[in-house]
């Protein structure tokens, strides 16, 4: 009981000293996150920008030595689906 009690406080004074992160900032914040790199960090903030903050932006390890950004819009599938009730 002392660690739920103690993790809802935590979780609640978190939240008091959290702040949104303003556009401007979120190049810099996710340079930080990926270990100070400022060029994913900019396309990470790219990336945001074009999905919109309830986007969804997915990283993936590619073969190359070169990043890139690709943008899909809608949804995507990366195998197909097979059910009784498609139209053929």
């Amino acid at each position: 009981m002392g660690i739920e009690k103690t993790t809802k406080a935590l979780v609640a004074e978190l939240k008091l000293m959290s702040k949104e992160v303003e556009d401007s900032e979120l190049a810099n914040v996710a340079a930080v996150s990926a270990g100070n790199n400022r060029e994913v960090g900019s396309m990470i903030a790219e990336a945001m920008s074009k999905v919109g903050r309830k986007g969804v932006a997915t990283l993936e390890e590619g073969k190359s030595d070169e990043n890139g950004l690709y943008v899909v819009e809608r949804m995507q599938f990366d195998r197909g689906y097979n059910f009784t009730l498609f139209c053929y």
